[in-house]
Order: C-alpha cells, then structure tokens, then sequence
C-alpha cells in the first residue's frame, strides 16, 4: 500500500493530464509509472553517489532492455485471459527512468539496482472501465540477458513465451510470464513481481488531417502523392510459393481491384522484377484518379503501390531506394508488413539515407506488428516535431486477412477528396479488425493540427 501510495503521489504532483493525440475508442492512453529493479554486475562497490557515468549509462541501457519486456507481457493473449485487456509501451527510449537505490546482493556477484520508470502506455479501453487510475501487475526478468538460457529447454521457453517457439532475439517480444506453465518453470530469483499504477490521459475529442495542404489547396498544381509498401509476409521465398500461399501477394491483388473499382486507373505496372541481386519478386502499379475534391477543386491522386521484399537485410534494395523516396516526396504513405521487431523501419538501421522535407506535411501509416512501441520518436525528431507529421501506429500485431480494410479506412475517402474526421478514419480501421483483436490504433500528431470543420 505504501508504494502505491507513493505512486499517486508522483502522479498528482508531477503528471497533469493533458489532451493530446487520438486513441480510437477502443483504446486508453496512459500515463504508466512504476518501481522496479534489475541486477547486474558492476564490479566493484557503488552507490548512487560514486557511480561513473559510464556504469550510469551502462544500467539505463540494460533497464531499456528489460522494459522491451513491456510489449510481450501486455500484448499476449495470456495477459488478455487472465486479466481481459491488452496493452502496448511507448519505445522504451521514451521512458524517464530514475536510479534509487544501489546495494550488493547476498551470495552474488550482482548488484541490485532500484529505479523508478515513467512513460506512455496503451490499454485496451475495458481495463479502466469507469475508473481513472489503475493498479496493473507486472512480471519482469531481473537480467534480461540471461533469462533465455535460464530456462533450459524449448517447451519451457515457449510456455514463457505466449506458446510461441522463440529465439533469444525474440523472446522479448513474446514474453508471457502469467500462465501456470510459465510460472512452474521460473524460479522467484530470476524475476521481479510488482504492480505498476496506470492513469488515463484524455486524447483529442476532434482533429483532421491538414487537408488544404494534402489536397494543395488554391495551388496550381495539386496532386496528392500516396505510397503505398506491402511485404511479403513468407520468409523462404519463390515464385511459385508466392503465387500460392503468400498472404501480402494475394491482398497486393485484391487492393489492385478495389482500387480500379473506385475509379483508379492503372497507369503503369512493373511484374517480377529484381533490383540489386535477388529472384525477381518485386511487383509495382502505379494508379491516378482526377477527382473534385470537397474543396471544390480539381486535383489528381496517384497511388504507387509496391510489393516487396521488406526485410532490413534483403539484398534486392528496391524496397529501401523506392522507401526514400516516399519519405521525401509522397504525402501519405503506408507499410504493411513485417516490423522485424523494429528493424525494418529504424531510421538509423535502413541501408539507405533518409531526408525529410521538413516543410512538408505528411501523413505515416505504420500498419504492422506493434508499430506504437518502434515508430513515434525518431521519426518525429527526424521531421522536426509534430506539426508536419502526423503518425498512425498499432500498438499490437495486426493481421494480414485486415490489412486491405485498414488501408482502405485511410486512403478511400481521400482518392474521392473526402474530409474525413480522424476519430471517423480510426473508427474505420477498428471496424475492418476482428471484433475480438484489438489492434490499439492510435495517431499521433494531430494534436497541433489546425484544420478544422465548423
């Protein structure tokens, strides 16, 4: 009681709610604030007072490895049965983390560190239910790198593991410590249990995107750029195998045919082609429509959409040359595929330079597995802030079988000049998801937005 106590506290004297940013109705922002430990050996006999710099930054590192933990625990379905809610981390750089205490541990080479974490958070809408403020339990490994080889077999990792067969690099990404399993297979040593305290922040009643300036108004030449990037969801790729069962191959299709049934007219398309090196799997349309928009002007769409390989190290490069590109010229753009647990889209990962123009507006549909927690800082930083940027992210895996409907929920009523509301634009994207898997849509950078209808 005392902690939580304490954390409360903090929250009143430290957190104000703000109204920023819009959460779709099935989702809760959060302020999310709790006390926790982690070992590791520092060589010697510190205290707060006599810590290097080195060491400091050294733990504030393997605690932002340990919070990475954040986005399997809240995202597993064992989470979800257990305690009937979802939820997803801010990127664990976000988190303000606070050291407070340092002390040897008995009959260890390990010291115990002691922080205090602040940050952002997703929650499914249902676990505050009418309450403002909640108490949230919360399961984390005392050392993150070593708690893989800790548990010695592959079943023991995967009931750890959300049932998922998992590597060392992944395990994170599905970590599940809730179930019964799980629990018999982890001894009480190698892991923290605790309680975080979670406060809902309110989130924009309504924003738009900057249409006048997505549809150019009053300019001459007014031509609204969208780029669209879906990746092939198989790992071992060929011709024939993609034809048949890949999942992105089939959606590439069927987007190609809503697009054409909307008054898209197919201007240009590229079939198997390779870039650098590969098997020649790339696949490129690009469609226009000329459209009055509700501004009452004319204006010309154009739609590339590109099929790819999307993997941080493919060798092809025609994903990452065509992705620059985008970034700098196109209005909107969409990935649908593969996050690579944010490699494949990590602005300091990419094999190619990446330039913002950073006087554009644009608008990034990050529509992959758990975009929220990769995808928000850097690349607002990269851009110069939020006022030329707005961000829409899943805060958990999406699915292939609603990716056509989540694309479409942005991109239809702006192929036919709609001004579509982005509470109206999320709502869609929730309505073309499975009833029973929230995604946690979210957008971020709307909140400066200043267009708006009476």
């Amino acid at each position: 009681m005392k902690f939580i106590f304490i954390l409360s506290l903090i929250f009143n004297c430290c957190w104000a709610t703000s109204i920023d940013k819009f959460y779709g109705d099935k989702v809760s922002p959060s302020d999310f604030l709790f006390e926790a430990k982690i070992l590791k050996f520092l060589g010697g006999n510190f205290n707060l007072r006599n810590l290097p710099s080195n060491l400091s930054a050294a733990i504030k590192n393997d605690i932002q490895g340990q919070l990475k933990y954040l986005i399997g625990l809240y995202g597993s379905e064992n989470m979800n049965e257990n305690f009937h809610f979802y939820g997803s981390p801010a990127e664990v750089d976000s988190f303000e983390i606070t050291l407070l205490k340092i002390e040897k541990t008995k009959n260890s080479s390990y010291s115990s560190i002691t922080y205090l974490a602040k940050g952002k958070m997703l929650f499914s809408a249902s676990a505050f239910r009418n309450q403002d403020s909640i108490e949230v339990p919360l399961i984390l490994p005392l050392i993150p790198a070593s708690i893989f080889s800790s548990l010695k077999t592959a079943e023991a990792r995967r009931q750890c593991a959300d049932n998922h067969p998992v590597e060392y690099y992944d395990f994170f990404y599905y970590w599940s410590p809730f179930s019964k399993e799980c629990q018999s297979n982890i001894p009480e040593s190698l892991v923290i249990k605790t309680f975080a305290r979670a406060k809902r922040t309110s989130s924009t009643i309504k924003s738009y995107p900057e249409y006048n300036r997505l549809y150019k108004k009053g300019q001459e030449n007014r031509e609204l750029k969208i780029s669209i990037f879906m990746g092939y969801m198989e790992k071992n790729l060929s011709k024939k195998l993609l034809i048949e069962n890949d999942n992105a191959f089939l959606n590439y299709q069927r987007l190609s045919e809503v697009l054409s049934t909307n008054g898209a007219i197919l201007e240009e398309e590229n079939k198997w082609f390779k870039g650098k090196k590969g098997i020649g799997i790339n696949q490129r349309k690009l469609f226009y429509k000329e459209v009055f928009n509700k501004f009452g002007e004319k204006m010309k769409v154009s739609i590339e959409v590109l099929l790819s390989n999307t993997d941080l190290y493919t060798g092809d490069g025609t994903f990452h040359q065509v992705l620059a590109k985008a970034y700098k010229d196109s209005d909107v753009v969409i990935y649908d595929g593969h996050a690579g647990l944010g490699a494949n889209l990590s602005l300091s990962k990419l094999p190619v330079k990446i330039q913002f123009d950073l006087n554009k507006y644009q608008i990034f549909y990050f529509n992959s597995c758990s975009s929220y927690p990769y995808y928000n800082l850097t690349y607002f930083k990269k851009k110069g802030g939020p006022a030329n940027l707005d961000i829409i992210t899943s805060g958990l895996s999406t699915l292939s079988g609603s990716s056509i409907g989540n694309t479409l929920a942005l991109i239809l009523p702006m192929i036919n000049g709609e001004l579509k509301s982005y509470q109206e634009i999320i709502k869609n994207i929730e309505l073309s998801n499975p009833p029973s898997f929230p995604a946690l849509v979210a957008v971020n950078g709307d909140e400066d937005n200043l267009f708006f209808l009476p």
